[in-house]
């Protein structure tokens, strides 16, 4: 058994504090955990959610950790635009280049990837995201054209 102290922090998320090798338990507590901590509570590993993808929305009930699915959407969501963003701005750069190597061809290909980026309908991805129930339906859902 490997155990871990959780407790929540004022802004409400969750911090799992992991002992050194050779430090007691109560040593960390003592000396650790921060005065604005509240609900802390010693576990053993295993009641931690073994996928980290939404860690930010982990809240802590007792010694239960949950994933917050209203905040998982949004990080789920935001997830996705900074990733469509990256690649529009990234293509757009390489349509650039390959337009200064008068390749056409390649540069209306980029151009045309822009553009269906741009036009991904995001109603459609928007229902998708508040539907999923759990965060594994959740991290399924993702953009084909936006790279990961």
């Amino acid at each position: 058994m490997m155990e871990k102290i959780l407790f929540t922090r004022p802004d409400g998320g969750v911090t799992v504090v992991t002992p050194a090798q050779g430090v007691s338990i109560e040593t960390v507590l003592a000396r650790s955990i921060p005065p604005d901590a509240t609900d802390v509570t010693v576990v053993d590993s295993a009641v931690l959610p073994s996928d980290r993808t939404y860690r930010n929305a982990w809240r802590q009930s007792g010694a239960t950790v949950n994933v917050d699915m209203p905040l998982a959407r949004d990080i789920h969501a935001e997830r996705i635009a900074v990733a469509q963003a990256a690649e529009i701005a990234h293509l757009k750069v390489e349509e650039r280049k390959e337009r200064l190597r008068d390749n056409t061809a390649q540069a209306d290909s980029h151009a045309a990837t822009v553009t269906a980026l741009e036009a991904l309908d995001l109603n459609v991805l928007a229902t998708q995201i508040t539907n999923a129930p759990n965060p594994t339906a959740l991290s399924a859902i993702w953009p084909v054209d936006v790279p990961r």
